[in-house]
């Protein structure tokens, strides 16, 4: 949540009204219009912000359209984006063509349902490891006010799963739709706007760990299979 002075700035159109990126486009527009000021942190500030109502599935759908919202910021502001690994939507959909040159449909539908576990499992353990370095290091202990169970945990992260699958899928689905092929797939948006210089490179090593034990756990798996 952000407060501006009054200007002459309004909020560009091209996003959705369904909300998702016109809160950065408008801070990014006002701050070069202001000849790069910077925003300023005001921590005894407190906004009531009422969640969303609805079924998980309604609130999935949310993050779905905000996703396709904020893609346009990948246009708008190539500067800010820089190039990672494929994600799992990038994935299924950059390997159809080859797919269906050598699969037949039932085949193409396990390589989802596997592509689909194998992300699961990937994201579950790197999420654990980083976890336990978490509470090896002390950090956000400050912030657990009670602990829960692991089965609590790990229904959590399917549900945190979900929701970030909805937004890659929403993203992916924006650059479709607006033909930006050239700032959009296989590219991410730094969204510290080069604040913090070494997130992209930090943010790329992860998604490289990642992805190289995606390719094996679904390779094992379709072996397997």
């Amino acid at each position: 949540n952000i407060l501006f002075r009054r200007t002459n700035i309004r909020f560009d159109p091209i996003y959705a009204k369904t909300g998702g990126g016109e809160d950065v486009d408008y801070s990014l527009r006002v701050t070069e219009a202001c000849n790069g000021g910077r925003l300023l942190a005001v921590p005894e500030a407190r906004v009531v912000h009422p969640f969303w109502p609805g079924s998980v599935f309604s609130l999935a759908s949310h993050f779905h359209n905000w996703a396709i919202g904020d893609g346009a910021l990948f246009q708008t502001f190539p500067e800010h984006t820089y190039w990672s690994f494929p994600n799992l939507p990038e994935t299924i959909l950059f390997t159809l063509p080859l797919c269906c040159l050598q699969m037949n449909y039932r085949q193409y539908f396990q390589f989802v349902s596997f592509s689909i576990a194998a992300d699961f499992v990937v994201d579950l353990v790197c999420d654990d490891y980083q976890h336990r370095i978490a509470v090896v290091q002390g950090i956000g202990k400050d912030r657990v006010k009670e602990k829960r169970g692991h089965l609590f945990y790990f229904f959590a992260h399917v549900l945190a799963n979900l929701f970030i699958l909805g937004l890659e899928f929403g993203r992916l689905r924006g650059h479709i739709v607006r033909c930006n092929f050239a700032h959009g797939p296989f590219r991410r948006f730094d969204w510290h706007i080069g604040r913090l210089p070494n997130a992209p490179n930090n943010f790329r090593k992860r998604e490289a760990h990642k992805f190289c034990f995606f390719v094996a756990i679904l390779s094992s798996i379709w072996y397997c299979a």
